[in-house]
């Protein structure tokens, strides 16, 4: 992860027996069209809550602008391409912005911990 830019945001999300999964996006600033998240991520294990977990997501590109950097000046995508995860095989060969060593890294860290 880029240790240099980060920021935090601390939220309350409310998960119940009726209501066991977890989603979250968001988007990556600045950017053309990247985000990161995950989705339907069930935190419980034969009907016990985990206590607390870390979730790493990775880059993906929505596929509206095709810029090549943080702070590439809007160049729409025509026609619009599907969304894809940015690998180190799809990333743009002009621009390694989140290649390292070779790998793609976690663009997001996503730390939750139960509250009773």
């Amino acid at each position: 992860m880029n240790s240099q830019q980060q920021s935090q945001e601390d939220l309350v999300a409310v998960v119940t027996s009726a209501h066991q999964y977890v989603s979250s996006i968001t988007m990556i600033v600045p950017s053309p069209d990247w985000f990161s998240g995950f989705y339907n991520l069930q935190p419980v294990t034969n009907g016990m809550w985990w206590k607390e977990f870390i979730v790493d997501t990775y880059p993906w590109d929505a596929g509206t602008d095709s810029g090549v950097t943080y702070t590439s000046a809007d160049k729409i995508t025509d026609p619009q391409h599907t969304i894809f995860q940015i690998t180190s095989e799809t990333a743009p060969a002009e621009s390694q912005v989140f290649v390292k060593d070779g790998d793609i890294h976690p663009v997001a860290r996503w730390t939750f911990i139960m509250q009773e």
